[in-house]
Parts: structure tokens; C-alpha cells; sequence
């Protein structure tokens, strides 16, 4: 072999191990922040990032909400914001509903995080604010729906993230609102946040379980309202430490509410040949989590193409559609005073069974059994 090419290989190989000891800690960091393969970088979540760590920090502790009766997508997000603010360096407070089966069951899948310090129940969280207090809202845009509407008027900053649609009713006061309806979840919008807070926030097992739990129950398992930024996302989340194992584990029913469901199912009506209505008689607390499980078990009835499904709770009647993309039920719980997306939507009347009943099949033979018969 020639000499001088013998020398020249040696030089390059002592080039690149050069570059490679220079951009070694880059190159770790921007891995572990999951930053690197991202098809598309989106410049309103690095804008809004760089907003919402500002006002973190000259907030002297921040309380994130989100609306009643917390879901996966809402509960998701507040921790994961929750993780950021510890990070940055600043007291974080979670609000919970004080009864939350849901999140009660994650909380026992996961009980070390040193997040379960920050969980406050709705009853308490009027004591542990301050004048200079910013509160974040997740995944609601709408006072009423706040697990503790009083908060708005009680705190100097309001910031809102949200993904539905925009509604009449509005947290006006909001100095931060980052609203995206086309994404999956407020948990995917939070889940990229977090990748532009900078280098000190660093995501865990515990808040990247949650949000992916979020997003999987938002999306039904990667099936509805799911872009490329959903599965980046995911990726980013599953790289960091989130269990999908977990997340299955969460979705399990138990025995009591599989036949809970099945009652309701084995009496549900068909509308217009294309819609399920189920209703449940049985008062529950855990009214709006059994409404959203069985319109899902509707829904994959052939030939159904939108499911709805009314339950009652102390003082009114959670009601839970889901559509398949060819019926927009968002509308329709707008109209309940809820809302949601084309596919999946929810409201909370405060009003019996009966008439909520009543109201709604009379909303969906204006609606659905029109278009049926045109």
C-alpha cells in the first residue's frame, strides 16, 4: 500500500475522532432531549415555550388546572407542565378533583414521583395561592368547565393550552393562549413544549407515562385526530421513559364496570340506522368515565357511525359521543354546552337524566335523522 495514502487514512480517522470528541456532549444532549429526527420544527411551540418560560419565571409559583373531572389528556398535561416549572426552579402545584378514579388508578401505577408532592385537591388550592401566582390552564379554554373556576379571578397571570375548538364562552383574562385544534391532544401540544424549555427540564418516567396515556386515549389508540407530530411525539415520550405497558394496564376495566357497560349496551337504541344511544339509570360518580368507555365499546358496532351515551351523577348528566369521522358530534355537545372534536366530544349538563335525554334526541332527529332522510 502506498505510503502516502496509509498516512492519509490515519489523518482522517484522527479528524473525525476529533469532531466526534468536540460535538460529543452536544450531540448526547440534543439525543436525550429527543430533539434530533424531527421531521418538521414548529416554530409556534418554540415561540410559545420561550412565552411560557418567561412568565414562569416571574411568577413565584405556578398552579396548573385543567377542567373537571379530569381525564387522561387533561391530567397528562397539567403534570407534564408541572415537571417543567419544578425544573425551572419554581414551586408547582397540580389541581385534582377529590374524587378521580382514572387518575387514581395511574397514581397507584406510578406512586414514587416526587410529582405526587404537587397534587392539590380542588377543596384545598385556594390556601396555597399568592398575589404573584400564575395559573395554567390545560386542555379547556372555558371558565366553567375548571375543576376550580374561582382560580381565574384569584391569580395575576392566566396561561391557556388547549386543543379544541375555540367556543363563545372564553378565559378572557388569559395572557398566554396556545390553542391548536389540529392537534391530538393537549398532551401532544405539552409534549413539544417541553422540548423547547431548555436544557433543565428533563422529563421522567412518571409525567412521560402520563402524557402518552393522553395521547393514547385521546386518539383511541392512534386511530383518530393523529398527525405526524402525534407519533413524534409519542417517540419523544417513549424515549424518555414512558411505559406503554402502563398505559394498557390504566385502560383495563375491571368486572364491576365491564357490566356496567354491557347493560347499557344490550339496551342501546339505533337512530336513524347510524347512531347509538345508550343510558344508563344508575347514578355514579364516575359518571363521565363510564359514559366515555362504553360510547368507545358503541362505536365499534358496524354500521354505527356516531354513539352517545348519557349517564347520571349527583346533580346532573355526563354525556360521552364519539363519532367515526362521518358525523361531527362536537357540534352537538357544543350545544349541550360541552364540546370537543369531529370525533370525540363530551358535555356536563346540570339537569336530570330525563331531560337531558330529551334534549338530545331531539338535537340529533334535527340533525343526524335530517341528514339520513335528505
Amino acid at each position: 500500500m502506498d505510503p502516502w495514502l496509509s498516512n492519509l487514512s490515519v489523518i482522517i480517522l484522527l479528524i473525525l475522532a476529533l469532531v466526534l470528541l468536540i460535538f460529543r456532549d452536544e450531540f448526547v444532549k440534543v439525543k436525550k432531549k429527543g430533539l434530533y429526527k424531527k421531521s418538521t420544527e414548529n416554530k409556534t411551540a418554540q415561540a410559545m415555550a420561550y412565552s411560557l418560560k418567561e412568565l414562569i419565571a416571574q411568577a413565584s409559583q405556578v398552579v396548573i388546572v385543567g377542567h373537571d373531572m379530569a381525564d387522561f389528556d387533561s391530567f397528562g398535561a397539567a403534570v407534564g407542565v408541572a415537571k417543567a416549572v419544578q425544573d425551572l426552579g419554581k414551586r408547582a402545584w397540580v389541581v385534582i378533583d377529590d374524587h378521580n378514579p382514572a387518575i387514581g388508578k395511574l397514581l397507584d401505577l406510578l406512586p414514587k414521583s416526587p410529582l405526587l408532592d404537587t397534587l392539590v385537591k380542588t377543596s384545598e388550592v385556594q390556601r396555597v395561592l399568592n398575589p404573584d401566582t400564575l395559573l395554567i390552564v390545560v386542555d379547556t379554554h372555558k371558565p366553567s368547565l375548571l375543576a376550580e373556576p374561582k382560580l381565574i379571578n384569584m391569580v395575576k397571570d392566566v396561561v391557556v393550552i388547549d386543543h379544541h375548538r375555540r367556543g363563545e364562552e372564553f378565559i378572557s383574562e388569559a395572557k398566554l393562549v396556545y390553542v391548536e385544534t389540529d392537534a391530538s391532544s393537549t398532551c401532544e401540544l405539552v409534549t413539544e413544549l417541553l422540548q423547547y424549555l431548555g436544557d433543565k427540564v428533563e422529563i421522567g418516567k412518571f409525567e412521560a407515562t402520563a402524557l402518552l396515556a393522553g395521547i393514547t386515549v385521546d386518539t383511541k389508540n392512534f386511530v383518530y385526530q393523529t398527525g405526524v407530530r402525534t407519533f413524534e411525539a409519542a417517540s419523544y415520550l417513549r424515549r424518555v421513559g414512558a411505559e406503554p405497558t402502563i398505559v394498557q394496564k390504566i385502560l383495563r376495566d375491571d368486572m364491576v364496570t365491564v357490566r356496567k357497560k354491557a347493560e347499557v349496551i344490550r339496551n342501546a337504541r339505533i337512530l336513524c340506522g347510524q347512531t347509538a344511544l345508550g343510558v344508563s339509570r344508575e347514578i355514579s360518580p364516575d359518571a363521565q368515565l363510564l359514559a366515555a368507555k362504553t360510547a368507545d365499546a358503541l362505536l365499534n358496532i358496524a354500521e354505527v357511525n356516531a354513539a352517545f351515551v348519557l349517564w347520571p351523577f349527583q346533580g346532573g348528566t355526563a354525556v360521552s359521543a364519539r363519532s367515526t369521522g362521518e358525523l361531527n358530534v362536537q357540534t352537538i355537545m357544543e350545544r349541550l354546552g360541552g364540546g370537543g372534536h369531529l370525533t370525540i366530544a363530551a358535555a356536563q349538563v346540570n339537569d336530570t337524566l330525563e331531560n337531558t335525554e330529551k334534549t338530545l334526541l331531539e338535537i340529533l332527529e334535527e340533525v343526524f335523522c335530517k341528514e339520513v332522510r335528505v
